[in-house]
C-alpha cells in the first residue's frame, strides 16, 4: 500500500492491523497504524474521499470505471491524562445525614467535593471521618471528570470521521487517481501529478503533494487570521 511505502521512505514505523479483500481481489477495508515524528500532521491531509478511475480487465468493450474509497486518519490515542491541581478543588464538611454512630452524627464528617473549573460535585458520607470521606469523594470526582473527557474524546473522533467521509459524493473528493491517463489530481491544491506509478510506488509524487498540502493549510490559517484581524479593528 502507498502508506506503507511512504512510511518506509520517511522512516516511520507501520503495522497493519486488518486487511479485508473483496471478491475481485482488491482491498475492501484496511486498518494500519503509523508512528513517527510528525506523522499525523503530514498524513491527516489524506483523510477524505479518493476517487479512482480505471479500466477493469473483465469489461469488454473497455470502459472507464469510477469508484471511490474513504480514508479516515485519526491520531493514535495515548493514555488519557488530566492534570488536576489542588487549587481546582473545594471541600466542605457537613454533618452526615444517615446513621453511622455517635461520632458521625455529632461531627461534620461528611464531605462535599467540588471541581471548580466545571462545577462538578461529589458528596461522600459513608465513612466515619472527614478525611476518609474526602479521599473517596476526590477519587470519585476525578473518575467522573475522566469519563467526561473520554466521552468528549470519543465524540471528537466520531465527528472527525463524519467530516472526512462526508456523504461520499463526487463533489467531496479530495484526489483523483486516473489510471488510463497515468495522472493524479489533488483537487485541494489544484495540482496534477503525471506518472501515477511514480506517485504510488516510489512516493515521490505523494511527498510533493503532502508538502503542497502543508503550505495550503498554512495559507488557510493565514487567511483566517487576517479575516479575524479585520473584524476586530
Amino acid at each position: 500500500m502507498i502508506c506503507e511505502a511512504y512510511a518506509e521512505r520517511v522512516g516511520w514505523a507501520w503495522n497493519v492491523l486488518l486487511i479485508e479483500n473483496n471478491s475481485s481481489g482488491g482491498i475492501k477495508h484496511a486498518s494500519i497504524i503509523i508512528t513517527g515524528e510528525n506523522s499525523y500532521n503530514m498524513l491527516k491531509h489524506e483523510g477524505g474521499i479518493h476517487r479512482v478511475q480505471r479500466i477493469p480487465k473483465h469489461v469488454n468493450p473497455p470502459k472507464i470505471h469510477t469508484s471511490a474509497m474513504s480514508v479516515v486518519v485519526i491520531p493514535k490515542p495515548d493514555v488519557l491524562q488530566i492534570e488536576f491541581r489542588d487549587k481546582d478543588f473545594e471541600f466542605q464538611g457537613f454533618g452526615a445525614s444517615k446513621p453511622g454512630g455517635q461520632n458521625v452524627q455529632m461531627s461534620e464528617s461528611a464531605c462535599r467535593a467540588t471541581y471548580i473549573p466545571t462545577g462538578a460535585v461529589k458528596v461522600c458520607q459513608d465513612h466515619r471521618t472527614f478525611q476518609e470521606n474526602k479521599r473517596h469523594a476526590l477519587k470519585d470526582l476525578k473518575n467522573i471528570m475522566y469519563r467526561k473527557e473520554m466521552g468528549q474524546y470519543v465524540k471528537d473522533i466520531r465527528d472527525s470521521k463524519n467530516v472526512q467521509i462526508g456523504n461520499r459524493g463526487r463533489n467531496e473528493k479530495i484526489r483523483t487517481y486516473n489510471w488510463p491517463d497515468g495522472r493524479v489530481t489533488d483537487h485541494r491544491i489544484k495540482r496534477v501529478f503525471h506518472g501515477l506509478e511514480r506517485f504510488m510506488k516510489d512516493t515521490t509524487g505523494l511527498h510533493e503533494c503532502l508538502q503542497g498540502l502543508q503550505l495550503y493549510e498554512f495559507s488557510l490559517n493565514i487567511d483566517k487570521y487576517l479575516e479575524f484581524h479585520e473584524r476586530i479593528k
